[in-house]
């Protein structure tokens, strides 16, 4: 399975988690996280709900950044690990990419069926998990609630041919294989490789796997495995009550006495119920919906002009990310600012590899040193500013994007970066603020990618701007929060040389009157002795 050669828009959208949110579940999310009285398992039961926005915080949770020891596979585990500050900040991205991306056209009926089918099978799992005692009712949940979002990554990564094949598919095995046919690969398997990046445990990546094998297949499997494939047969029956005798022994065993039809309604009725919170319409009934069908090819996008686009593109891309300014304004360490930065980095542009390079204290030289979570060479690296043998310097300088795909080699030092990520080639954004450079975001990217950002670059600057901004604004504030510390640390000290100066006065006074004392009394008295 790792050894197949698939195409890059698929490897891209695997590496990117890009999965769409429905708007309504990242307004309410937003609102959560900026009142105080929210609770972590109110986030949790409000993320839980959206399987794009838990794949974009398993992600995130998981991250090298973030991860101490065992790997996250519980929503209120990773909110913890994210704190409220970074899960907004994701929120806000997710947000902003939803208003100026249109590469899916994903038309919110048919997104609202997923949504339904998805949370249906996830409440079915979770039922079936706590009738069977297992251990772990939410990884069945979680496992659940992904299992088609290898559907979605197909479709932002292929478009109209992945569109057609599911406008076309009369049900999920016939879809499964006609992806295999036509693309070499089903949408379980992209959804396990999303997972395995996440690096969690293999069994997880199995319940999404599997959920479409035979009943002579799943026998054979694992706990999990075996949850999910009968939460999705449940949820997909036309007739529970008929699906049950024809079940495996050893599937039907897991849930012992349980009423399977009524397990099935009472599922049903709380994921209508949530829909009915979040403003989602889902069809009637849930289990009887038809995924993707008359899905529409995408429509062409008029060009226009070249400078009205651009400027149109730089007004539209201030406003949008306008928010998450203030977001990254909130942020208190370079650290956690970095680290959102990425993750914007990634939700907004697709960009998955990126490295920051920073001007030294002359602004001669881009280093990446005591910078966490980037390659060697970015560390090591000490770039001359005013050389011509790099892109990097040379954006640097002339404060302006430059990428080394489709242009000619500059030096040897472009291609170590482009090696360190793993990329065709390499683009340099400069860090602006104030009309000079704080140094540079290099992204790795493959030719395919730099040709999809060509429409983007306007807001990819300004997404630079924000950032230098952000991070000088946080040096500021750090410097005169260590200056405030000096002062009062220096008044602190001021202050008490003059107390002990002070204390000291009659302190003298008072040993000169014992030694007096001392001379003049007898030297065989007991006082003498004491004094």
């Amino acid at each position: 399975m790792h050894n197949r050669n698939l195409p890059e828009p698929i490897i891209h959208a695997i590496e990117a988690g890009r999965v769409p949110s429905p708007p309504q579940v990242l307004l309410r999310l937003l609102h959560m996280v900026d009142d105080d009285r929210t609770t972590i398992p109110e986030l949790s039961a409000l993320v839980g709900q959206d399987p794009g926005l838990t794949s974009r915080l398993l992600t995130v949770a998981n991250s090298p950044a973030l991860r101490r020891g065992n790997q996250l596979t519980s929503l209120d585990n990773c909110l913890v690990a994210l704190g409220t500050r970074l899960v907004r900040s994701l929120a806000t991205c997710l947000s902003v990419q939803k208003l100026f991306d249109r590469q899916t056209n994903i038309p919110a009926a048919n997104l609202s069926a997923f949504w339904g089918h998805s949370l249906l099978v996830a409440e079915v799992a979770r039922s079936v998990a706590v009738a069977a005692r297992s251990s772990n009712p939410d990884e069945a949940y979680l496992a659940a609630l992904l299992h088609d979002i290898g559907e979605l990554i197909l479709l932002a990564a292929l478009g109209d041919p992945y569109a057609r094949l599911l406008a076309e598919a009369t049900d999920e095995t016939a879809l499964q294989a006609r992806e295999i046919a036509e693309f070499g690969v089903h949408h379980g398997e992209i959804a396990t490789w999303l997972t395995e990046r996440w690096e969690l445990d293999s069994s997880f990546a199995d319940g999404i796997l599997f959920h479409h094998a035979s009943p002579e297949e799943i026998v054979t499997a694992g706990e999990l495995p075996q949850l999910v494939w009968l939460a999705h047969a449940l949820a997909t029956a036309e007739d529970p009550a008929a699906l049950a005798p024809a079940l495996p022994a050893e599937i039907l065993a897991l849930t012992g006495s349980t009423d399977l039809v009524a397990l099935r309604e009472q599922a049903e009725a709380r994921t209508r119920m949530l829909g009915e919170a979040m403003g989602l319409r889902f069809p009637e009934p849930i289990t009887k919906a038809m995924l993707w069908q008359d899905l529409p090819a995408a429509a062409d996008t008029p060009h226009g002009d070249a400078a009205e686009h651009e400027l149109s593109a730089m007004i539209g891309g201030m406003a949008l990310m306008q928010p998450l300014q203030q977001d990254l304004f909130a942020l208190e360490n370079e650290a956690e600012l970095l680290l959102s930065l990425r993750e914007s980095a990634r939700i907004l542009f697709d960009l998955n590899r990126i490295a920051f390079l920073f001007l030294d204290a002359d602004g001669k030289k881009l280093s990446g040193e005591g910078i966490g979570a980037q390659a060697a060479i970015f560390r090591q690296v000490s770039l001359p500013l005013d050389t011509e043998k790099s892109l990097v310097a040379i954006s640097a300088r002339r404060q302006e994007i430059h990428a080394s795909v489709g242009a000619p080699a500059s030096g040897l030092i472009d291609a170590q970066f482009a090696r360190a990520f793993g990329t065709e080639g390499i683009l340099s954004l400069p860090m602006i603020s104030r009309g000079r450079s704080l140094g540079v975001m290099v992204c790795g990217l493959s030719n395919a990618h730099h040709a999809r950002l060509a429409r983007r670059l306007p807001w990819l600057l300004n997404f630079g701007r924000i950032a230098a901004v952000s991070l000088e604004t946080l040096r500021e504030a750090r410097s005169l929060r260590d200056a405030a510390e000096t002062a009062a640390n220096d008044r602190f000290h001021r202050q008490a040389r003059r107390i002990i100066h002070e204390a000291r006065n009659p302190l003298g006074i008072i040993k000169s009157y014992l030694k007096i004392l001392d001379q003049k009394l007898p030297a065989d008295t007991g006082v003498r002795q004491e004094l």
